[in-house]
């Protein structure tokens, strides 16, 4: 009997039959994950000893903050509702069960992140085949901006994670057509929505489709079921954030308010393509939304809430569109290449420059330009052979429109990632059965159609021009900045600046250096550079300000502090650094203004409440003077200006024996402070009990011998009692 010889693109296409149909179910999905989170810890440890490490995306503090207000009970603190909710409820939940444990976080991210790969592996399995979904596994356990993020404290990683549960829930539920699948489905969409806002812009979608299904088709009582319930898992989630936004801010909307400055940044005139602050506007996400308040309540000339200053500038970008319809539609199409170029646009963090953190990044990893063409392909591929794809299909373009009506970055392209890998994969599958099945003209055709994708994706990319970031050295410098490195924090400042010589951020943490070490005048001269770049940061004269107050030119204070809080009212610190200046300039009813708006800035603000009370000292009310020392107190019980200032007011109203017990609160806390001895001792001579205050007179001098009040104050006694020399 002859047998049959295969070729050797027959005999691995058996072979490899045989692997995917013979291996244990678990087999092919621990292929991915345990690859995938390797890949992770070692990125993990390589950037642990480094500012990788530290979480450097100004978002990532903030997020943090929010976490401890959340674990603290405070769940209706008014920042919480200006950033997206989910990933602030993330880091509490882990801190909850671990502590403040940084790198737990990220290792849990690393986990979340390898399970990401075998769910994107499930996905594609169910829309194409196992060898099309070992393929997209795998592409995202090596995919290098995916591996990056898992390190840094950003809830890119869980948006990633949420949106290929997601998708992978839909698919079963479209595929199995149960109604209690399309309700999982609704409540992952619901939590994908507290994540990233923009995802529901693909709501329509499901919803049209299950529609159809109601109306073509035969189980019209199960689609309509279906329906329901996919609505009613995203009302679940969402009426939860919506009545604690409500709770917050009487805004009903489950949304935080930073809609309306995102979509004017994108829609500008000024606008790029990518993130850039408008003038006046800061980039840091929480001062970000209250410059735009800001803002926006100077153009009306009054008070206003974060939602009407969101729904300001989303008008704003809106009036862009229309009346300049054809700079619109310019910004538009740039936007649409940017998605698709092959670098990967930082916001803060260059994953391209990291990779002197992290040498894993120096591995040939996968990278969006790699996968772009083979997606490309596969799309027309899919359509070809008629896949049933419509989720996949129609989430990648919507996903698209939900960035570029905004900016591009690789931070907010990522979650279409692994649509994009799921249609390389059937492209390479496709080229591989193409060969094991000998369709010579269909594997000629399909590779001429890569060449030209391939090609077109090489030309977007090269037609821009992409310098090192300004931006990664100078949050690599913050972040030395804030460990104590001021050598390495000018290190990268000064690189910030070279690549940039107009980067007046840098510039403005340059002038934070000097004034750290005392270069008061070098300081001065970067600010004055700053400034000259732009003039709308509040920021920078409010530095201005307290510097030309340490060189005593408190003219020069005032005036910059004034600038400062007319380009942003809502800094408590200027306001009580500009009391500052008026009270020394003797101009105190200003003062007691500023410190007034100050505390009610900020409701927790000791310094503030402490120097109002100086101020009404010296206006001579005392009875407020010593309200505003107690708060200062009741915040700051460890607080020993405010307790001996108290303690003084005490002693100027007559009342002893609380001034007695407010120094000796002092002392208890620093019981060689001389100062605090010899009020408590003054207190009790005015008492009439001199032997009391001799005795704590004796003590302030036995603390510091050259302490000219306390020598006095024994003469005094010694001379009331007749005594010589008695010290």
């Amino acid at each position: 009997m002859n047998k049959t010889i295969l070729s050797a693109p027959e005999q691995l296409n058996k072979k490899l039959q045989s692997l995917f149909k013979n291996t244990p179910f678990l087999f092919l999905p621990s292929l991915i994950f345990f690859p995938a989170l390797i890949l992770r810890i070692i990125y993990l440890y390589q950037a642990y000893p480094t500012p990788l490490y530290s979480g450097i995306a100004m978002d990532s503090s903030e997020y943090k903050a929010i976490a401890e207000d959340i674990l603290k009970g405070n769940i209706t603190s008014p920042d919480a509702a200006l950033l997206n909710p989910l990933y602030p409820v993330f880091l509490a939940l882990i801190e909850l069960l671990t502590g403040d444990n940084h790198l737990f976080v990220l290792i849990v991210q690393a986990v979340i992140d390898s399970v990401s790969a075998v769910l994107l592996y499930m996905t594609a399995t169910m829309l194409f085949n196992r060898y099309t979904g070992f393929i997209s596994g795998l592409s995202y356990a090596l995919y290098g901006i995916a591996i990056f993020y898992t390190g840094l404290l950003l809830p890119t990683t869980i948006v990633i994670f949420l949106t290929t549960l997601f998708l992978y829930t839909l698919i079963s539920a479209d595929i199995s057509r149960m109604p209690l699948f399309y309700m999982i489905s609704g409540i992952v969409f619901g939590v994908m929505v507290l994540g990233r806002p923009n995802s529901l812009i693909f709501l329509p979608v499901p919803a049209i489709m299950l529609t159809i299904g109601i109306i073509k088709g035969s189980d019209k009582q199960r689609a309509i079921k279906s329906l329901i319930l996919f609505f009613l898992g995203i009302l679940l989630i969402l009426s939860l954030m919506s009545t604690r936004n409500y709770m917050t801010s009487q805004k009903l909307s489950p949304l935080p308010s930073h809609g309306g400055i995102n979509f004017y940044i994108g829609n500008n005139l000024d606008a790029n393509g990518l993130f850039m602050s408008p003038h006046g506007i800061s980039d840091s996400p929480i001062s970000q939304i209250k410059s735009s308040i800001s803002y926006f309540e100077k153009e009306s000339g009054k008070a206003t809430t974060p939602s009407e200053a969101s729904r300001y500038f989303w008008k704003k970008g809106m009036n862009f569109i229309i009346e300049q319809p054809l700079e619109a539609l310019k910004l538009y199409l740039k936007k649409l290449r940017l998605f698709w170029v092959d670098r990967e646009i930082p916001l803060n963090i260059d994953y391209r420059e990291s990779k002197a953190f992290a040498p894993l990044f120096s591995l040939p990893l996968i990278s969006f330009g790699m996968i772009t063409p083979f997606a490309l392909l596969g799309i027309i591929l899919s359509i070809i052979n008629r896949k049933r794809i419509w989720v996949i299909g129609f989430y990648l373009p919507v996903f698209m429109l939900s960035v570029i009506l905004f900016f591009v970055s690789a931070r907010y392209r990522l979650p279409v990632v692994p649509v994009v890998i799921i249609f390389s994969s059937y492209s390479i599958y496709s080229f591989y059965e193409f060969i094991g099945s000998k369709k010579i003209k269909k594997l000629i055709i399909s590779f001429f159609f890569l060449l030209i994708f391939g090609y077109a994706s090489v030309l977007n990319s090269r037609s821009f021009v992409f310098l090192p970031s300004a931006n990664h050295y100078n949050t690599i410098g913050k972040v030395y900045f804030e460990s104590g490195d001021l050598d390495m924090a000018r290190l990268n400042f000064e690189k910030a600046i070279s690549v940039d010589p107009f980067f007046d951020k840098a510039r403005y943490n340059m002038a934070l250096i000097y004034e750290k070490t005392e270069n008061l005048d070098p300081a001065l001269y970067e600010l004055e550079e700053a400034v000259a770049i732009n003039n709308k940061n509040a920021a920078y004269f409010g530095l201005k300000g307290v510097l030309y107050f340490r060189k005593g030119m408190t003219d020069k204070c005032i005036v910059d502090l004034k600038k400062s809080l007319s380009l942003y009212s809502g800094n408590a610190e200027v306001h009580m650094n500009l009391g500052t200046c008026l009270a020394v300039k003797g101009r105190m009813d200003e003062a007691v203004r500023e410190f007034e708006k100050a505390v009610e800035t900020d409701r927790d603000y000791v310094e503030a409440y402490y120097n109002l009370g100086l101020a009404k000292a010296k206006q001579g009310n005392m009875d407020e003077a010593v309200i505003y020392t107690l708060k200062a107190l009741e915040l700051n019980p460890a607080y020993n200006e405010a307790a001996i200032n108290l303690g003084l007011l005490y002693l100027n109203k007559g009342e002893f024996d609380k001034a007695v017990t407010r120094f000796e609160a002092a002392l208890s806390v620093r019981p060689k402070d001389f100062e605090a001895q010899y009020y408590k001792g003054l207190a009790y001579f005015k008492s009439g009990d001199i032997d009391r205050a001799y005795d704590n007179f004796d003590r302030a001098l036995k603390i510091n011998p050259l302490f000219e009040p306390a020598k006095k104050a024994i003469e005094r006694i010694c001379s009331m009692q007749g005594k010589n020399n008695c010290y």
